[in-house]
């Protein structure tokens, strides 16, 4: 392939944009609801730091946890719908001793629980107090809780529980607090109502919690929200990503963070080192050039590589390609 100046330049100009586009994207932080890697209002990364949860990107990986009794799962805020296949993962380690702990609002895991073989679900009406509130109704506060050292626990856009025959009820809305339907339109439901309630479910531990945002930056340090969420946790942490719909920067991001661990091979940064020479050596300027010599360009660029494994990896690049 033969370039000219002016093409060579265009063309080092795109790999240096492209190159700066993926090291932005690598550093700007996700914008994502309720992510752990979101130092926004909306994000999680203050729990994160708080408990320090095992990041699960599917449920397959529960049937590998050795010692369920001792970890907490946090589902929060799910978007995405829970196959019998996950409700059965999760039904395993329930039975196996494990807490979960399901933090929604307005109803998406009521078919995980429908799985779970539990009658309890989130009603999906929003939950509004006049009086005993934070600064508007939408922020219902509670007056005490099953929780010692937790009272009161501020919710954000809640909803309540319903068909909880059996389960403990662990914190309660006002005696003022009422219950509108999605629509706007008020429901019977008023006063005392159920915000959080445990269940036994095998061996292990269901909590239900009537609201996906106590534990999100803008809201964990309101109340006794990060009290709460110490109460909650039983041994490790454990939180699942796979039910949130990630945004297209967070999605690339995980890739990028993929592809770095896969280059923490040496074999493979040589490799790729050596790719590279082999492409600059592929362009002829019009002015013509001296041939390169690729292992001393590599040595050169970088002298923390051994020279002995870089001569071997391009004698077996030559060698297969029959040089």
């Amino acid at each position: 392939m033969k370039l000219n100046k002016a093409q060579l330049s265009v063309l080092l100009g795109a790999v240096g944009a492209f190159t700066l586009l993926l090291g932005v994207t690598a550093v700007y932080p996700s914008l994502d609801d309720l992510w752990v890697e979101n130092p926004f209002w909306n994000g999680l990364s203050e729990f994160y730091v708080e408990v320090k949860p095992l990041r699960m990107g599917g449920l397959s990986g529960l049937q590998n946890i050795m010692f369920p009794g001792n970890t907490t799962l946090f589902i929060i805020g799910p978007s995405t719908d829970f196959s019998q296949e996950e409700a059965a993962w999760i039904r395993g380690y329930l039975h196996r001793g494990g807490t979960l702990v399901l933090a929604d609002d307005f109803g998406t895991s009521n078919q995980l629980l429908e799985g779970l073989g539990v009658e309890a679900r989130f009603s999906g009406g929003l939950l509004k107090d006049p009086l005993f509130r934070d600064k508007s109704a939408l922020l219902p506060i509670t007056l005490q809780t099953g929780y010692d050292g937790v009272e009161n626990i501020v919710f954000n856009y809640a909803t309540v529980l319903t068909d909880i025959d059996g389960a403990e009820v662990k914190a309660l809305s006002s005696p003022f607090s009422v219950v509108e339907a999605v629509g706007g339109e008020p429901q019977p439901e008023a006063g005392s109502l159920p915000l959080v309630a445990e269940l036994s479910v095998g061996e292990g531990k269901l909590v239900m919690v009537s609201d996906s945002s106590p534990f999100i930056n803008s809201m964990i340090q309101k109340g006794d929200n990060r009290l709460l969420l110490r109460a909650l946790l039983t041994g490790e942490a454990v939180i699942d990503e796979d039910h949130s719909i990630p945004s297209k920067l967070t999605a690339v991001k995980s890739q990028l963070a993929k592809a770095y661990t896969a280059l923490g091979s040496l074999e493979l940064r040589y490799g790729l080192a050596l790719l590279m020479v082999a492409g600059v050596m592929a362009v002829r300027l019009d002015d013509g050039g001296e041939p390169v010599d690729e292992v001393e360009a590599v040595s050169g660029a970088h002298p923390e590589y051994d020279r002995g494994l870089v001569e071997r990896l391009y004698a077996e690049r030559r060698r297969a390609r029959g040089e």
